[in-house]
């Protein structure tokens, strides 16, 4: 089977709660999956916090009017702390490569917004 594996023989689709005999199927090392997982998992819901806190932070600099309506605000609340809980918790029950993709496109982001409104507070200000 030509399942791609991280170091530790944790193959990209395996998880950590995955059945036993799912893993030996694939001969993959559940301690290698968990090394690898915890910390994922860890970190993406950091980066999505970081990207959701920029998000947020720009829009009521924008827009403060709309930031004080109670809708906004319990959605606000959902991005900042229950989407990065749903990673963190949520993330044993999925692969490793959805991890590294949480992982990486919430890093982008954050980065891409910071860079985009450093750009836009520029030239708002030239």
């Amino acid at each position: 089977m030509g399942t791609a594996k991280l170091t530790g023989g944790a193959p990209l689709v395996g998880f950590m709660t995955m059945p036993a005999d799912q893993l030996a199927f694939m001969d993959g090392v559940r301690a290698a999956i968990i090394v690898w997982g915890i910390p994922l998992t860890i970190l993406a819901g950091i980066a999505t916090h970081l990207a959701s806190r920029r998000s947020v932070a720009r829009q009521t600099q924008l827009n403060a009017d709309a930031a004080g309506n109670p809708q906004t605000v319990m959605m606000n609340r959902l991005m900042l702390y229950l989407f990065p809980l749903f990673v963190v918790f949520g993330g044993p029950f999925f692969p490793l490569a959805i991890l590294f993709y949480w992982l990486a496109n919430n890093s982008w982001t954050f980065g891409q917004l910071w860079v985009a409104h450093r750009l836009q507070d520029g030239r708002a200000g030239a």
